[in-house]
C-alpha cells in the first residue's frame, strides 16, 4: 500500500511539472521520473476552453490548466463578451493562458481590430464569413481555423487552401475585367493560407453535441502547429477522444459549463484536464 501511494505521489508531482511555453507547437510536456527511477517525457495535448464569459472563469480555467482561452465574439452568442473581451482576456494571460477571440462572422478588419482592442494574439475563425476573411487577416494575427465534420466523419467545410484558392481566383477575375488584355494575376502573392491550428468540431459548432470523430478522417498539412479536437467533449469522454484520435489538442465548452450553458463548471473544467493528463500518461 505505502508503494501504491508513494508511485501515485510520484506521477502527480510529475503532472505539476508541466509547462506551457508561450509559441511552443504540439502538445505540453515535461520531463519527469518514473516510479521506477527512469527519466520520461510526458506529453499531453493542449487543452482549450471556449466560450468564456468572465474573468472569474477565465482566471480558474487558467489555473486548471487550461492552454487557451476562448471568448466568444459574435452576439449571435449567449456567451458573447465582445464589449468586454479585453477585460476576460487579461484575466487569461494572468493565470497563464493564451486569451483566443472567437468570429462567426466580421470582415478580417473588424476581426484584426476586436482582437487589438483587447489585446489578443489569436483569432479564432469559426463561421463562415470568419473564415472567407482569412486571405486579408495579417499574419501578426494567429489563427485557429474551425472546419466542421459530419456525423461519418467526412469534413464539410472549405480548408484555408480552398478558401484562399477562391479569393485568388475572384481577384484575378476582376482584374481581368478590368483590363483582359495587358492584367495578369500574381498569384504568388495572393491571400495568406497558414494557420496554427485547424480545429474540428461538428456541424452544430457550440451545440455541446459529438459528431462520428471516431470515423473523422483529419486533414494533414493544414497548419502549422496541428489539429484540435472539439464537439461534445466533456470529462466523461475525453480520454477515450485523446486515446482513440491522438489530437494534438482538444476544446471544450459546453461540457465544461455549468446547467446555465454560459458559465463554467470549476469541477468540470479541473475534471476536463485531469482526464486528458492521465490518458496522456497512460502507457500507449
Amino acid at each position: 500500500f505505502a508503494i501504491r501511494r508513494r508511485g501515485m505521489a510520484m506521477q502527480a508531482q510529475a503532472w505539476r511539472t508541466f509547462s506551457r511555453p508561450r509559441g511552443d507547437p504540439g502538445r505540453c510536456c515535461a520531463s519527469a521520473s518514473s516510479t521506477h527511477g527512469t527519466s520520461q517525457t510526458l506529453c499531453r495535448p493542449r487543452v482549450k476552453v471556449c466560450g468564456v464569459t468572465t474573468p472569474e472563469d477565465a482566471r480558474m480555467a487558467a489555473e486548471a490548466g487550461a492552454d487557451y482561452v476562448g471568448m466568444i465574439c459574435w452576439r449571435g452568442s449567449k456567451r458573447d463578451v465582445k464589449e468586454k473581451a479585453k477585460e476576460v482576456a487579461d484575466a487569461a494571460k494572468r493565470g497563464g493562458s493564451i486569451p483566443v477571440c472567437v468570429f462567426v462572422d466580421g470582415t478580417a478588419q473588424d476581426i484584426v481590430a476586436t482582437c487589438e482592442e483587447a489585446g489578443v494574439e489569436y483569432a479564432q475563425l469559426h463561421g463562415e464569413e470568419a473564415r472567407r476573411a482569412l486571405p486579408d487577416i495579417p499574419t501578426k494575427i494567429k489563427v485557429i481555423y474551425a472546419i466542421s465534420a459530419d456525423e461519418a466523419g467526412n469534413v464539410v467545410t472549405p480548408l484555408p487552401s480552398q478558401v484562399v484558392d477562391e479569393y485568388n481566383r475572384a481577384k484575378a477575375a476582376v482584374q481581368k475585367a478590368q483590363n483582359p488584355v495587358t492584367t495578369a494575376y500574381d498569384w504568388m502573392s495572393g491571400g495568406r493560407r497558414t494557420v496554427e491550428w485547424l480545429l474540428i468540431d461538428g456541424v452544430r459548432a457550440g451545440s455541446g453535441e459529438t459528431f462520428g470523430w471516431d470515423k473523422l478522417k483529419v486533414p494533414k498539412g493544414c497548419s502549422r502547429k496541428g489539429w484540435m479536437l472539439a464537439g461534445g467533449l466533456g470529462p466523461d469522454n475525453v480520454g477515450v477522444a485523446v486515446a482513440t484520435l491522438h489530437p494534438d489538442g482538444v476544446d471544450a465548452a459546453t461540457g465544461v459549463s455549468d446547467q446555465s450553458g454560459v458559465c463554467k463548471d470549476e469541477s468540470k473544467v479541473r475534471a476536463f484536464v485531469q482526464a486528458v493528463e492521465r490518458t496522456a500518461a497512460a502507457p500507449q
